[in-house]
Order: C-alpha cells, then structure tokens, then sequence
C-alpha cells in the first residue's frame, strides 16, 4: 500500500534514527505511508534512482525498491533519490491467496508508472490510476464476475 498516508513526516522519522538533527524543509511535509498492518516497525523505499543501495530491487527503468537503512541516510542530501516514498509496514496473503484474489478479479491491476507514484498527489492516486484504466469510480459497483 503506498496512497494511505500517516501522521508521520520522513523528517520525524529520521530524526527518531538519529539519522538528521532536526526536521528540515526538504522533507518535513513529506508523509511516511502506511504500507499495511504487517510487521509496522519494517519499511521500504521505493525511489525514481537508479542507484543501487545495499538492499535494492529494480522493479523497471524508472522504479526501484530498498529496504536497507543505508538509503535512509541519504535521503536528505543530494546523494538520495530524487523522488521517494516511505512506508512503514506491508500487507501479506497466505500461500496462493493473492492468485485466488486476481483470478476471481477482486483486483484491478496496472503496469507500473512513475509519473503516477512519485508525481501526483496522494489524494488523485486511486483516481488517476482508474483512469489510466479507462473507467471511472461510477462504474466499479457494475464490474463483478469474470470479464
């Protein structure tokens, strides 16, 4: 989950780290998100760099994922990505839960897209990625079953 955000500045959690002094204006307004209810005190990075951290994943050209604390040190400084999300926590499924889910469409899903995580605002999220999809809000109560 990366659209819910917390009470947390980035700012606020770095400082908790002792990873910067005091919150500062590059990344003070910046939320941590909630990434889900599994293991809260865990998080990751998921960044617009290509700069591979001690624990990154590059998910295309423009996406990668890190969970190592060597990126948190960084990210105020000219040295971190450009853009960032910070979550905290993740959601799980059982084994083959998440299949079941995506085979019975109970998800809608969409190909990766920088410009939707890193460049629009948090609250548009759900609905540009909707329309990235060609629907609208009004039509998800219509679509069940298998198309």
């Amino acid at each position: 989950v990366i659209n819910k955000p917390t009470e947390l500045s980035i700012s606020k959690v770095l400082a908790e780290l002792n990873l910067i002094d005091e919150e500062t204006d590059r990344l003070e307004h910046q939320q941590v998100m909630s990434g889900g209810p599994v293991q809260t005190d865990r998080g990751f990075i998921l960044h617009n760099d290509n700069h591979q951290w001690s624990s990154s994943l590059k998910l295309d050209e423009q996406i990668t994922v890190t969970t190592s604390k060597d990126i948190l040190a960084k990210l105020n400084t000219e040295e971190g990505p450009e853009k960032f999300i910070m979550t905290l926590g993740y959601a799980g499924w059982s084994p083959g839960q998440l299949e079941q889910e995506l085979a019975d469409n109970s998800w809608l899903t969409l190909e990766a897209d920088s410009e939707l995580l890193f460049n629009t605002p948090v609250n548009q999220c759900w609905d540009k990625a909707l329309e990235k999809l060609g629907i609208s809000v009004d039509q998800l109560s219509l679509m069940t079953g298998h198309a």
